[in-house]
Formats: C-alpha cells, sequence, structure tokens
C-alpha cells in the first residue's frame, strides 16, 4: 500500500476474492489515504479505472485476485489502449516491433559469423 500510496494513487477500484485478500487486509490500515471502491465483477474494476484516469488525470488502479480474476480485467485493459489516440497507440505499438527486433537480431546462431 505504501508503494501506491508514493505513486500518488489515491483511489483504487477492487473486488476480494481468493489469494488477494491479505492486501485488502492491508488496505484497512491505509483508508485514511487510500480510498477503496468495491465494484461488483473484475471487469468492472478495468472499466472504473480507466475512467477514473480519463475524468481525473490521476493513476486509475483495479485490485483483483489472480487467476480468473486477473483474466477478466483483459477486456477493460484492452479497452483502454483502443481508446488512445492513434499516433500514441502507433507509437508504443512501433516501440514494441523495435524492441522485439531488437532482441532476434542480438540472438546469434552458433554457425553466424
Amino acid at each position: 500500500m505504501r508503494s501506491l500510496e508514493h505513486q500518488g494513487v489515491t483511489t483504487i477500484f477492487g473486488y476480494p476474492g481468493g489469494s488477494i485478500m491479505p492486501v485488502f487486509d492491508a488496505l484497512y490500515d491505509h483508508q485514511n489515504t487510500l480510498n477503496h471502491i468495491l465494484v461488483r465483477h473484475e471487469p468492472g474494476a478495468a472499466h472504473a479505472a480507466q475512467g477514473f484516469v480519463r475524468v481525473s488525470g490521476e493513476l486509475g488502479v483495479c485490485l483483483v485476485t489472480s487467476g480468473p480474476g486477473a483474466t477478466n480485467t483483459i477486456t477493460g485493459i484492452a479497452l483502454s489502449l483502443i481508446h488512445i489516440s492513434e499516433p500514441t497507440r502507433q507509437a508504443e505499438i512501433s516501440y514494441a516491433v523495435f524492441c522485439l527486433k531488437k532482441k532476434k537480431k542480438e540472438k546469434k546462431r552458433p554457425n553466424d559469423k
């Protein structure tokens, strides 16, 4: 929780369950600095965090359990990338492709000169 506070996070959208419960327990000790908003399901946490970023300009955080809980946030994460402006998205894609190409060049086969 201190790491989130250090990054300037003030609001967390979350859905408790399973292995993330100790983290939610720790959240109780930080209730004066971190506002937790309980959502109905994991995709709702991702969408709410994205909407929070767009409206407030602050960091958006969703807190869900591992496994299926994390998998359920993928739609919200993907949609947040779709809503990025086209030049920004192209720059991110170009950078990712550049990094992949660079890694391929760094891998040398034993017979390469």
